[in-house]
This record gives C-alpha cells, structure tokens and sequence, in this order.
C-alpha cells in the first residue's frame, strides 16, 4: 500500500486481507499491457531501421555496420533500450523485489527493497 505523508511517500506493508479489502487492490490486466509495452518498444525501433534499410536499397546489416556517428548513436541506444527492456521483464517474471524500483522512479529506500514484510 503507497502512503503519503508531509510531502514524502513510502510503501508501507499491511495483511493481505486489508490489502485485498482496498478498491485499487490486484493488477488485473495492466501488467500484461505494461510487459507488452516494453517488449514492443524495442520491436518497433528494430523495424524502424528496417524499414529506413529498405528505403536505401540496403539490408540492415549493412545499415547496421556503417561507421557514421548516426549509425552508432543508434546502434548504442537500441541496445541500451533492449538491455533494460530485458532487465524490467526478467525482474517482472521473476517476481524479483526489485521489479517496484526498476520499473519506477522511487528511490529503493521508498519502496521498501531489502525490508521484512510485517
């Protein structure tokens, strides 16, 4: 449950059958929209190039392999958005505590990463 106090917020632990009794209680669907949403992001850019490949009369390989400084701006962003794209949904399978802190901008102390639930 989120908690906010005098201008700060943290994540507070409650029994699961308060938990369950709160109206914004389960995810339903919304993390299956949000895990699709991650992996399509990468998906699209690689068709994005493919399709700029296409354009050219080049494949995306030999796009891909240019030594222009566009071209490795691209090569370097794409693979930092698969590497966290991988990062969120692995934590997101996984069941990983570290899911709530990977996936927003709440320092870990706040979401209560490494604490006991009471």
């Amino acid at each position: 449950m989120y908690e906010k106090w005098s201008g700060r917020t943290r994540w507070r632990s409650v029994a699961p059958e308060v938990a369950v009794a709160h109206p914004l209680y389960g995810l339903k669907n919304w993390l299956v929209v949000f895990a699709l949403a991650v992996l399509a992001t990468p998906l699209i850019d690689v068709g994005t190039i493919y399709s700029l490949a296409q354009s050219t009369g080049a494949t995306v390989w030999e796009l891909i392999a240019n030594d222009r400084p566009w071209v490795s701006f691209t090569r370097a962003g794409l693979g930092w958005e698969t590497l966290c794209a991988s990062a969120i949904l692995w934590m997101m399978l996984t069941k990983s505590p570290y899911f709530r802190v990977g996936a927003s901008d709440a320092p870990p102390h706040l979401v209560g990463v490494g604490r006991q639930h009471t």
